[in-house]
């Protein structure tokens, strides 16, 4: 088995973290490689000047609406490889937790609500506050970090009272390490990365209210399932139509009749054998024989 075979078994076999992990590293590559190609062609001055607003959300609304596909792009986009191992390292370590509270469909619900709310903060942050006025018209959101801290949100509030070991520091609970992580982005936001701790927080926000729903029997991740449902139905394979043949069922009279005349043909074979050899067979006979045997 080659490399791709391997990846491909992998993913297919894998859990669903698995698989968002291996759809965020295909798009790093993919975005890295066209990147460089549009360099080395002399198209992009810059290393991903030309990509990157095609996959990222943009602060103005105005421009969100000519590219409304990247309210989903953006959550499996990454473009440097360290943003993208600490976020895959996350997501594989809160995706094991959040696995043994909730389902695998749930989980992809989360990620995606969570990337979505991150994205609608974003939005609404940047074009509420003065603080972003300069920078409104530049700003871009990329990353799955909002979809990840909705997961870690969703098993902090789901499962309080579950302990982590935590290095340097020993056990402790999950709902301590969701509730520290809300408050580094909320004392974060004003700084250099200020997009992406608000991306932060409306995901830490979406991870709350599945909770919060969840507990009133509201499941707002069905929706996510029922479209990622309807997508991967396009390009499953077609089921071939099997067609029954319906019989009569019989009374037992009838069973012991049936049973009487197959009998007495394979007593025909045996004779046959006896007679003349296993060789003097017709394959008929044969196979009525094996049937029997079974």
């Amino acid at each position: 088995m080659n490399i791709s075979q391997e990846i491909k078994q992998s993913f297919v076999n894998g859990s669903i973290v698995t698989r968002l992990i291996y759809a965020n590293v295909a798009v790093f590559v993919l975005l890295r490689l066209v990147s460089v190609v549009l360099q080395l062609t002399g198209i992009s001055p810059g290393e991903g000047s030309l990509v990157l607003p095609w996959v990222s959300i943009p602060a103005l609304p105005s421009e969100l609406l000519l590219k409304p596909w990247t309210v989903f792009t953006y959550m499996f986009s990454h473009f440097g490889f360290l943003h993208l191992l600490i976020n895959m390292w996350m997501l594989f370590w809160f995706g094991k937790l959040f696995m043994q509270i909730f389902d695998s469909k749930q989980l992809l619900g989360v990620y995606v609500i969570g990337g979505i709310g991150g994205a609608l903060i974003y939005i609404l942050f940047y074009n509420v506050f003065p603080l972003f006025a300069d920078q409104v018209s530049d700003s871009i959101l990329l990353g799955a970090s909002a979809s990840v801290i909705a997961i870690i949100a969703a098993a902090a509030f789901g499962a309080p009272d579950m302990e982590i070991q935590l290095m340097f520091i020993g056990r402790v609970k999950l709902l301590y390490v969701g509730l520290v992580a809300i408050l580094i982005d909320l004392y974060s936001m004003t700084g250099t990365n200020a997009g992406g701790h608000i991306a932060h927080l409306g995901g830490a926000l979406a991870g709350y209210f599945f909770i919060a729903l969840l507990r009133k029997n509201i499941d707002i991740t069905r929706w996510v399932n029922r479209v990622a449902d309807g997508v991967t139905g396009l390009f499953a394979p077609k089921k071939r139509n099997m067609k029954v043949k319906w019989r009569r069922p019989v009374n037992e009279q009838e069973y012991r009749n049936e049973k009487a005349a197959e009998q007495k043909k394979v007593d025909e074979v045996l004779d046959k054998i006896k007679a003349s050899g296993y060789e003097s067979l017709t394959a008929e006979e044969k196979r009525r024989l094996f049937d029997a045997g079974k």
